[in-house]
Parts: structure tokens; sequence; C-alpha cells
């Protein structure tokens, strides 16, 4: 009987314990994708709410001049457009990051394609690059070369 009762403060200590140090912090939500400020034009939200989305998550993409055109007629407004095109900085680092990736498709398909990791958006393309699956990064380049630009799912 005795064993059975340190079994159970045992138990309880750790259950107490447990609960403390698993309680789960406070989740970072990813960089704000190009298509995400689009659907938030479209919804009609404010330019102050996107831009402090943009502020607030960081971005996933790099607008270029050539893309202006295509993001206005989009929905996307002049001042958002203005915003975005004054975030000089940092924007040279993600573009070298985001051109780095193997993999360009025109639209997005999600954190992963073909199981690599979404890298962002520049010049009209979305990129993809580093692997998922553990594979060296050439593998994506050796393997897959063949879909750049493609459809599929």
């Amino acid at each position: 009987m005795r064993w059975i009762s340190l079994a159970l403060a045992l138990l309880v200590a750790a259950a107490t314990t447990g609960c403390a140090v698993s309680q789960p912090g406070l989740a970072v939500p990813p960089p704000l994708r190009i298509d995400e400020v689009v659907a938030m034009s479209l919804r009609g939200e404010s330019d102050a709410a996107i831009i402090a989305q943009i502020q607030q998550r960081g971005a996933a993409f790099v607008v270029g001049a050539e893309d202006f055109a295509q993001q206005r007629a989009a929905g996307v407004s002049d001042g958002v457009l203005r915003y975005i095109q004054g975030r000089s900085d940092g924007d040279q680092a993600l573009k070298a990051r985001i051109l780095s990736g193997r993999y360009q498709v025109p639209a997005y398909y999600g954190s992963s394609y073909l199981g690599y990791s979404y890298l962002g958006y520049h010049a009209g393309q979305h990129y993809y690059g580093g692997s998922l699956r553990g594979y060296p990064r050439g593998y994506a380049h050796m393997h897959h070369g063949a879909h750049h630009g493609g459809r599929h799912h």
C-alpha cells in the first residue's frame, strides 16, 4: 500500500510540474505573404490594418517596380504599395534569400511544395527551397529541375 501511495504522490507531482513547464508560449505568426495582402485588400481592410499586419508579422515578399501594376490590379491600394515600396530595410537580404531558392512556381501552393519550404515572393514568382525531407539543397535541383514553373500539387 505504501508503494501505491508513493507512486500516486510522484504521479501528482510530475503532472503538476509538467503543466507548469509545458504551457504553450505565444506562437509567432509566419511572415505575411503577398496573396494575404491581396486578400485583406479585397475584404476591404484599411491601409492602416494591412500595414500593421506587415509591421507585426514581417513580409515574405519583395515587390519590385514590375510588380506594382499587377498588385494594384489585384486590389492592393496605392497607400499599401507606397508603404511596401518604402520598406527598403532588409529587402535586399530578403530578396537574396528568396532568390537563392531552387524552385520557382507562378502560384502559391502553401508552406511547402514538393517537399521544399516556402521562401517567399519576388518578381511574380513564389520560391521554394531547402528540403523538408532532410535531403541536401542540391537534391531539389538535380531531381526536380524539370518542374520549374509547373502547376503541380
